[in-house]
């Protein structure tokens, strides 16, 4: 199955849904907006198979949840991040990966407790707990909006009290782009968090640490629609491409 990307709505064009269309639920303009885009593109037929595909993915959803004592189904526009207008514009909606994640960090053939694990817009944690299903060296969640970080701090309770032995995460409210990677191997995980300025930047930062510290580092990039720029990236050589991610390989020398 191919990407097929919902239409962009702007932190500019929820606040004029909010102003204009005060009266219009802000939740029940963004569903009409997706249905318009969906019957446009995948028809009729199309439209149906991807409606139950979602109602399935969303019972997975709030089955995790309620198995872990967490909150990390319901999405979140980054006009709701509480972040600056300029990062807000760079930043993807916050979505949970599904279930299906734990099957690629599966397939990975590492010795997990001689890697760290990095999600980069970390957002409600979900990436963190399916990841704390494995014997990392420790779990690392960044994320930049104090919201999604309440939540997630929230989650990470809930989590390590369904626990009998807990995972080591640590949560920082930081810049993805300014980030300053452990000294580690790195499995680096995104989830379509942002695209624009900000990728850009997060490119430059993994680029930098792959040249300087000489460590190994895979990077998991799930819905990847701005994969154009993580091929820009010479010290990233991808190794695996699907319809939903791809995932790449370090290299010590740089790649063209």
């Amino acid at each position: 199955m191919s990407l097929v990307k919902s239409p962009d709505l702007t932190p500019e064009k929820l606040g004029n849904i909010v102003v204009m269309r005060g009266r219009i639920p802000l939740a029940v303009r963004y569903w009409q907006q997706r249905l318009a885009y969906s019957m446009r593109y995948r028809g009729v037929a199309g439209t149906l198979e991807h409606a139950w595909r979602f109602l399935q993915f969303r019972i997975g959803d709030w089955s995790f949840d309620r198995r872990y004592g967490v909150e990390t189904s319901e999405r979140v526009h980054p006009a709701q991040f509480g972040i600056s207008p300029f990062l807000a514009a760079n930043s993807e909606e916050y979505r949970p990966v599904p279930a299906a994640f734990q099957g690629v960090l599966r397939s990975l053939r590492i010795e997990y407790p001689d890697w760290v694990f990095v999600d980069l817009g970390a957002g409600k944690g979900r990436a963190l707990f399916l990841a704390a299903q494995f014997p990392f060296r420790e779990i690392v969640g960044v994320e930049i909006s104090s919201k999604l970080v309440g939540i997630a701090r929230q989650n990470i309770a809930g989590f390590q009290a369904k626990r009998s032995n807990q995972a080591r995460i640590q949560l920082i409210q930081e810049d993805a782009g300014a980030y300053r990677f452990p000294d580690s191997n790195l499995l680096i995980f995104l989830h379509n968090p942002f695209h624009g300025e900000i990728m850009q930047a997060v490119v430059r930062n993994i680029e930098a640490f792959v040249e300087q510290s000489g460590k190994q580092v895979r990077l998991i990039y799930w819905n990847p629609f701005h994969s154009d720029l993580l091929g820009s990236c010479t010290r990233l050589k991808l190794q695996k491409r699907t319809a939903h991610y791809h995932i790449y390989k370090s290299c010590s020398e740089p790649y063209v």
